[in-house]
Parts: structure tokens; sequence; C-alpha cells
């Protein structure tokens, strides 16, 4: 869905687009984690995750390329967007 040079921002707008469309976003992150994110607020996002996590802070979240000392990076180039 996009770029693999996508900034933070970007990917932030893509997920938060994708959930008001009532789709979810599967995606995967640095360490083989794969997520699909149903949800999101202001500061974190709702999801289903591989490693067990129900939500993430987006204040700790990245993208390859624009991560800086994020613990959860996502790869936009993976982003796929689901119907149910």
């Amino acid at each position: 869905m996009m770029s693999p040079l996508a900034d933070r921002g970007d990917a932030f707008n893509v997920i938060h687009q994708t959930v008001l469309e009532r789709r979810a976003m599967l995606l995967l992150m640095r360490g083989g984690r794969y997520s699909v994110i149903k949800g999101y607020s202001p500061s974190s996002f709702s999801l289903f995750d591989s490693g067990g996590s129900w939500w993430m802070m987006k204040n700790v979240t990245g993208v390859c390329g624009d991560s800086g000392d994020a613990r959860h990076v996502f790869y936009p180039a993976t982003f796929l967007a689901m119907s149910a």
C-alpha cells in the first residue's frame, strides 16, 4: 500500500483511514511479528498481535527508516488492508 520510505505520520494516516473504512490493517513488524490493527485512539492502536498484545502506544512506534528509538517498528511495504 505504501512506499518502503514512508514516514511515521504517513503510515499512521493510512492506518487511520483504513480503520475508518471499516477494514483491518495487517502488517509485519521488526522481529518477524505480525499484527492486525482494528482500531486506534489519539495515543494508541488497538490490535490482535502474534505476540499476544492487545494495544500499542503510538509514541513508541515507528516505521522502517523513521523509527528513531521506537520499540515497535512497522514495515509499510507489507501493509495489507482487509475487509470482512
